[in-house]
This record gives structure tokens, C-alpha cells and sequence, in this order.
């Protein structure tokens, strides 16, 4: 699949940058050392023996619906919140396991390039949809905050 070194840093480039586009505020490589301490859902070799590192992201979560749950204000948003936000996630790894495992570079090239410079729709809480093209999405999906951000780069 990866003839050299380069290789495998330009498909690392292009995973990293579809996460990105696809609303993942901060994306980082794990290998399975830093993973050991923990649960069991963080082993690489349960679902692949071979694996030695993983792709992680984080998609945030709106900060004024977390606080309105902690001061026990409005449960329910938060829940609604919650579920959204893992839907999010969950479509980011499963598109993500999709270009990542198409042997062709060039399939996965122009799946980076139609996923990182397509449209996105956008349902808002009452019901409407937004169409929203290229850069313009950027900043409506990295929410989250810089010390977020900073964290991530740090365990990167």
C-alpha cells in the first residue's frame, strides 16, 4: 500500500485533514503505548492485532448546555446534546475507516478532496436545514475551546 516513508506521512496528512473538515475540533495520532493504561476499549489489538497506532479526534460539546446541566437547570438538552454530538463522532470514525481502508490512493484521493472541499447540511434544533459549502462550514464545526485544542497538541 505505502512505497516510502513519505507515503505513509501524505496519507497520515490527508486522514488527519478529512477528520478535521468533518467537524473534529482537534485530531491526533495515539500509538498503543500511550493507550495502555486505559479501559479495555482503548486496546488497538482488539479489533486489529497488527495495530500500532490510531487516529483520535474530539468534537465538542457546547459549553452552555453542559452548564446548564451542571447547575441542574436543563437536563434533557444536554441528553439531546450528548446523543448528537456521539452521532457526529460515530459518522467521523466510520467515514474515516472508509477512506482509510481503500487500497487505491488515487479512490482515496478524490474522497479526501469531495469530502474536505464539498458541502455539508446543517439541521438546526427547529427543524431547518442549512447548505453550507467549503470553508464556510470551518468555522460553524471547530467549536471547542483553545485549551482543548492545546491539550490535544500536547498529547500528539
Amino acid at each position: 500500500m505505502f512505497e516510502s516513508k513519505e507515503d505513509i506521512a501524505r496519507f497520515r496528512r490527508e486522514i488527519m485533514e478529512y477528520i478535521s473538515h468533518s467537524g473534529a475540533c482537534a485530531v491526533g495520532i495515539c500509538n498503543a503505548q500511550s493507550l495502555e493504561s486505559g479501559p479495555p476499549s482503548a486496546d488497538l489489538t482488539r479489533e486489529m492485532s497488527s495495530a500500532k497506532s490510531t487516529f483520535v479526534f474530539e468534537v465538542p460539546l457546547d459549553d452552555d448546555v453542559i452548564e446548564a446541566y451542571m447547575e441542574k437547570i436543563d437536563h434533557g438538552k444536554y441528553q439531546s446534546h450528548y446523543i448528537t454530538t456521539n452521532i457526529i463522532a460515530e459518522g467521523i470514525a466510520s467515514s474515516t475507516c472508509n477512506l482509510v481502508c481503500h487500497p487505491e490512493r488515487e479512490v482515496r484521493r478524490k474522497r479526501v478532496k469531495l469530502w474536505t472541499q464539498g458541502g455539508i447540511s446543517i439541521q438546526h434544533e427547529d427543524g431547518r436545514l442549512e447548505a453550507m459549502q467549503g470553508k464556510k462550514r470551518i468555522p460553524l464545526l471547530q467549536l471547542c475551546h483553545k485549551k482543548d485544542v492545546a491539550y490535544m497538541n500536547k498529547i500528539r
